[in-house]
């Protein structure tokens, strides 16, 4: 019995291990979505997504949040905004007169260049459509080595040319976002976790069945659609 015993000990212990050895525990990081070479619509900004690594220090809070970044155009400095669209996503948007184009630079923290981005004169207020959700799958797969946790959007249609991803809204709050893998696909994961090893941005959850959720399409200037019609999660 003590023999069975030591022998079950021994396995868990190897299995930790194993577990632990194939992945390493990683970080969060930010990512710059706007393509510098882009003219970015007068009602648009420089988009920063989250993303994750394996470096040795960590991001306190989310990362696409940075209080010290700041446009500036031929040296002088501009009135900056910056909007958290989801956990792990943001705008970031300079206060410029819109009867012309403009050049600017995105300066973040230390002086260091972000980029250099052209604005257009024209204005759009939205982008696309509504993006057209028939239902939403909440699925859980446990095991004993991590949670998987997703919520599935099915589609009527495929994403709009120029989307880049879709947020998933509870109410106003926005509970989180996905990059657009398939431009084709009519079925997308809205949320997914991230297992043992990953991290998510503070604030980034799912769904449970019966939660009633809307949809956004965002482009690559941090520009939204008009929101889709309620769904209940099943």
């Amino acid at each position: 019995m003590r023999g069975a015993w030591a022998a079950a000990v021994l396995a868990t212990a190897l299995f930790a291990g194993d577990a632990g050895a194939k992945c390493a525990m990683q970080v969060l990081d930010d990512e710059v979505i706007t393509h510098k070479a882009d003219e970015i619509p007068a009602s648009g900004g420089v988009l920063v997504g989250w993303t994750s690594n394996h470096a040795s220090e960590d991001v306190d809070g989310d990362p696409v949040v940075h209080p010290g970044w700041r446009f500036t155009e031929r040296k002088k400095k501009v009135r900056t905004t910056m909007t958290l669209l989801a956990p792990g996503l943001a705008v970031y948007a300079p206060k410029l007169p819109r009867n012309k184009a403009h050049t600017v630079r995105l300066v973040g923290d230390g002086g260091k260049t972000i980029g250099t981005y052209k604005f257009a004169k024209q204005v759009r207020k939205s982008f696309g459509t509504a993006p057209l959700v028939k239902a939403v799958r909440h699925a859980e797969d446990k095991s004993m080595r991590w949670d998987e946790i997703s919520d599935t959007a099915d589609l009527d249609a495929a994403p709009p040319a120029g989307a880049y991803g879709l947020i998933m809204y509870k109410g106003d709050v926005a509970l989180s976002w996905r990059a657009i893998e398939d431009p084709a696909a009519t079925s997308m994961i809205a949320y997914q976790s991230e297992g043992h090893c990953g991290v998510l941005p503070p604030g980034m959850q799912g769904t449970t069945p019966g939660d009633v959720v809307t949809f956004a399409w965002v482009d690559r200037f941090g520009q939204l659609s008009p929101r889709s019609t309620e769904v209940k999660v099943q």
